[in-house]
Protein backbone atom coordinates (compact mmCIF):
# COMPACT_ATOMS: atom_id res chain seq x y z
CA UNK A 1 0.00 0.00 0.00
CA UNK A 2 2.74 2.45 0.90
CA UNK A 3 4.60 1.78 -2.36
CA UNK A 4 1.42 2.42 -4.34
CA UNK A 5 0.88 5.79 -2.64
CA UNK A 6 4.50 6.89 -2.98
CA UNK A 7 4.66 5.57 -6.54
CA UNK A 8 1.51 7.47 -7.46
CA UNK A 9 2.85 10.72 -6.04
CA UNK A 10 6.16 10.17 -7.79
CA UNK A 11 4.36 9.45 -11.09
CA UNK A 12 2.29 12.61 -10.65
CA UNK A 13 5.50 14.61 -10.19
CA UNK A 14 7.01 13.06 -13.33
CA UNK A 15 3.84 13.87 -15.27
CA UNK A 16 4.19 17.50 -14.15
CA UNK A 17 7.78 17.57 -15.39
CA UNK A 18 6.64 16.13 -18.71
CA UNK A 19 4.02 18.88 -18.93
CA UNK A 20 6.79 21.41 -18.31
CA UNK A 21 8.77 19.98 -21.19
CA UNK A 22 5.79 20.27 -23.55
CA UNK A 23 4.70 23.73 -22.38
CA UNK A 24 4.33 26.72 -24.66
CA UNK A 25 6.35 29.31 -22.82
CA UNK A 26 8.95 29.71 -20.12
CA UNK A 27 6.48 30.79 -17.44
CA UNK A 28 4.36 27.68 -17.90
CA UNK A 29 7.48 25.50 -17.83
CA UNK A 30 8.76 27.10 -14.64
CA UNK A 31 5.31 26.91 -13.03
CA UNK A 32 5.03 23.19 -13.80
CA UNK A 33 8.59 22.51 -12.60
CA UNK A 34 7.97 24.40 -9.37
CA UNK A 35 4.66 22.70 -8.61
CA UNK A 36 6.01 19.26 -9.44
CA UNK A 37 9.10 19.75 -7.31
CA UNK A 38 6.94 21.05 -4.44
CA UNK A 39 4.81 17.91 -4.60
CA UNK A 40 7.87 15.65 -4.79
CA UNK A 41 9.68 17.50 -2.00
CA UNK A 42 6.71 17.24 0.37
CA UNK A 43 6.50 13.51 -0.35
CA UNK A 44 10.22 12.89 0.20
CA UNK A 45 10.40 14.95 3.41
CA UNK A 46 7.30 13.29 4.85
CA UNK A 47 8.50 9.77 3.97
CA UNK A 48 11.97 10.47 5.38
CA UNK A 49 10.42 11.82 8.58
CA UNK A 50 8.26 8.74 9.01
CA UNK A 51 11.27 6.47 8.41
CA UNK A 52 13.31 8.40 10.97
CA UNK A 53 15.88 9.67 8.45
CA UNK A 54 14.90 13.31 9.01
CA UNK A 55 13.29 15.01 12.00
CA UNK A 56 9.53 15.44 11.74
CA UNK A 57 8.91 18.95 10.45
CA UNK A 58 5.15 19.09 10.07
CA UNK A 59 5.20 18.81 6.27
CA UNK A 60 2.02 17.06 5.18
CA UNK A 61 1.84 14.16 2.76
CA UNK A 62 0.01 15.55 -0.30
CA UNK A 63 -3.64 14.39 -0.57
CA UNK A 64 -3.43 12.18 2.54
CA UNK A 65 -2.42 14.13 5.65
CA UNK A 66 -4.98 16.20 7.48
CA UNK A 67 -4.64 19.92 6.96
CA UNK A 68 -7.15 22.22 5.32
CA UNK A 69 -4.86 24.86 3.88
CA UNK A 70 -2.34 22.26 2.73
CA UNK A 71 -5.02 20.29 0.94
CA UNK A 72 -6.43 23.40 -0.73
CA UNK A 73 -3.01 24.58 -1.92
CA UNK A 74 -2.16 21.10 -3.22
CA UNK A 75 -5.38 20.90 -5.20
CA UNK A 76 -4.84 24.41 -6.58
CA UNK A 77 -1.35 23.38 -7.65
CA UNK A 78 -2.69 20.27 -9.38
CA UNK A 79 -5.27 22.44 -11.14
CA UNK A 80 -2.51 24.73 -12.39
CA UNK A 81 -0.52 21.69 -13.58
CA UNK A 82 -3.56 20.46 -15.49
CA UNK A 83 -3.92 23.89 -17.12
CA UNK A 84 -0.27 23.84 -18.20
CA UNK A 85 -0.60 20.30 -19.53
CA UNK A 86 -3.76 21.09 -21.50
CA UNK A 87 -2.33 24.11 -23.30
CA UNK A 88 -1.19 22.98 -26.73
CA UNK A 89 2.42 23.20 -27.76
CA UNK A 90 3.20 26.02 -30.16
CA UNK A 91 2.77 24.72 -33.69
CA UNK A 92 -0.22 22.48 -32.92
CA UNK A 93 -3.75 23.39 -33.84
CA UNK A 94 -6.76 22.86 -31.62
CA UNK A 95 -7.93 19.82 -33.61
CA UNK A 96 -4.60 18.06 -33.99
CA UNK A 97 -3.61 14.97 -32.07
CA UNK A 98 -1.22 15.74 -29.20
CA UNK A 99 0.85 12.57 -29.74
CA UNK A 100 1.45 11.69 -33.35
CA UNK A 101 4.16 11.52 -35.98
CA UNK A 102 3.87 15.25 -36.74
CA UNK A 103 3.82 16.45 -33.12
CA UNK A 104 6.11 19.36 -32.38
CA UNK A 105 7.61 18.77 -28.94
CA UNK A 106 10.28 21.28 -27.91
CA UNK A 107 13.39 20.17 -26.11
CA UNK A 108 14.72 21.85 -22.95
CA UNK A 109 17.06 24.13 -24.93
CA UNK A 110 14.18 25.62 -26.87
CA UNK A 111 12.22 26.25 -23.64
CA UNK A 112 15.03 28.24 -22.04
CA UNK A 113 15.87 30.23 -25.19
CA UNK A 114 12.37 31.78 -25.51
Amino acid sequence: GVLVVLGGLFALSLAGLAAAERSRDRFSALLAIGLSSMLLWQTVVNAAGVLGLLPLTGVTLPFFSYGGSSMVSTWLGIGALICVARRPVRGLTAGSVAWGPNTVVPDWDSIWSR
